[in-house]
């Protein structure tokens, strides 16, 4: 990991398990997210990669989680520059927001990754 990197604080610690809906909707009561009102930032650690990570767009890294039989999208936007890392990885942590993601007419949940530690 690069020293330099500056460090991003979580809010809170928790299992890839509790990202589901019912934190999705207490955290939308918490909008509007701005300055004076950041959006929480989650830390899940001990994930493995549960299909092959992949770069989408320009350089946006793409995966899909898993850790104790649950599974769940992530996506790092600008974050392509991890991919060997997190390729090879056995495991690793991630800090991210939780997001809806809305594509071809279908919602889901997935994780807006915002750091990643190996």
């Amino acid at each position: 990991m690069d020293d330099m990197a500056p460090a991003i604080q979580a809010d809170a610690v928790i299992g890839l398990s509790d990202c589901v809906y019912p934190l999705f909707h207490v955290l939308k009561r918490l909008e509007p997210f701005g300055p004076g009102n950041a959006r929480p930032l989650f830390l899940c650690r001990d994930l493995k990669n549960k299909y092959e990570p992949r770069i989408v767009g320009e350089n946006h890294l793409k995966l899909m989680v898993a850790e104790n039989g649950s599974a769940m999208d992530a996506i790092g936007f600008n974050l392509g520059c991890r991919f060997d890392e997190v390729k090879k990885a056995k495991k690793y942590s991630l800090v991210f927001s939780l997001d809806e993601n809305e594509w071809n007419g279908r919602k889901n949940l997935q994780l807006k990754v915002k750091g990643v530690e190996v």
